[in-house]
């Protein structure tokens, strides 16, 4: 009689590391999770708010089974806010706006700036607000114009070809996780860049990653700052858009992550992307197909991110409190960058 074979261990670090296959199910549950809301929605708005059945039953199977537009999920959060005021009125112009066809066609990559007349009516005003989301830090983003986007899709081109040659298991992240890429530029930004808006993700336009493209000039770079948002990404599909901890969000934390004070929770998300971008960094390095001066410069930085996230740790690992997957998500990215991120280069 022979032994049952014993279970496959987990890979050290696996939920740190990139993975495409993982990503693509993360997609599919979040979508699924909009799509289980909104039924619940369309059930208790019904005494209140009239629409198509048919059109509301296509909108969820689309969901189910396809991608759609990152806006279906501003769109939405938008419309429970009215429910919940009790703002019939503007609850009734969002969801006729939600059952239109528009917005259960499935949609491919693009590059696209703040422009409504490529999103949809609208539409920037949703990428506007879900950026600045946080009452204590405006931001403040515009589009850019023709000659600009232009430069930065030809620059992501370039990054996105580096991750596919150095990084293919991070370039499959990205493709699952972010298939709309918008270009803006800080609108409080005059002359010299400032410390302010460099790039932002939010669960509630799931599928889109804002990028301040004036900020990048060079494919490195941009590829780093694409790591860093598809890791902002990767947690919160985790969570479905949970926080990673139990702290009070009024909780602020000064730490070598922000120039501001931060919650807790934005902290842990800081600290994990940071430690996505070192990965990134080291694949780059490892790969042999940077110049001489791109070498150089990712050293430097890397080492900058890596004194950042040693400095930092001590605070998260003393304040934070976990929830299970905070904790399981954050240790992974911690461990890899204590020991010496040498996973890398098995990985």
């Amino acid at each position: 009689m022979t032994n049952p074979a014993a279970p496959t261990p987990t890979p050290p670090y696996a939920l740190f590391w990139p993975n495409g296959a993982r990503a693509v199910q993360i997609d599919q549950r979040a979508r699924a999770s909009l799509a289980d809301s909104l039924g619940s929605v369309f059930d208790a708005c019904r005494a209140h708010l009239t629409a198509d059945e048919a059109d509301q039953t296509a909108l969820l199977a689309a969901l189910r089974s396809h991608r759609v537009a990152p806006a279906v999920f501003g769109v939405y959060a938008d419309l429970v806010d009215a429910l919940f005021a009790e703002d019939y009125t503007t609850a009734q112009e969002l969801l006729s706006r939600l059952v239109q066809p528009i917005w259960r066609e499935r949609v491919s990559a693009r590059v696209v700036t703040l422009d409504d007349t490529v999103l949809g009516a609208g539409v920037a005003g949703l990428y506007r607000r879900g950026v600045d989301d946080d009452p204590n830090t405006s931001v403040s983003i515009s589009a850019v114009d023709d000659v600009e986007l232009a430069r930065g899709r030809a620059l992501h081109d370039e990054a996105t070809r580096l991750l596919r040659d150095v990084a293919p298991d991070l370039h499959a992240e990205i493709a699952a996780l972010a298939h709309e890429t918008v270009l803006v530029r800080d609108a409080s930004e005059v002359g010299e860049p400032s410390i302010g808006f460099d790039g932002a993700s939010t669960f509630y336009l799931w599928g889109a990653v804002v990028l301040n493209i004036t900020r990048q000039q060079r494919r490195t770079g941009l590829a780093v700052a694409l790591a860093h948002e598809v890791g902002h990404v990767y947690l919160l599909g985790s969570t479905l858009g949970a926080p990673l901890v139990d702290n009070d969000p009024s909780e602020r934390y000064v730490s070598p992550l922000r120039a501001d004070p931060r919650p807790m929770d934005g902290l842990v998300h800081a600290s994990f992307v940071l430690a996505r971008m070192i990965w990134c960094q080291d694949r780059m390095l490892a790969s042999g197909l940077l110049s001489g001066a791109e070498q150089q410069e990712v050293c430097a930085e890397r080492a900058l991110n890596h004194a950042r996230f040693t400095d930092s740790a001590p605070l998260i690992s003393s304040h934070a409190r976990f929830t299970d997957i905070g904790r399981e998500l954050w240790t992974a990215a911690r461990d890899w960058v204590a020991d010496g991120c040498a996973a890398s280069r098995g990985k």
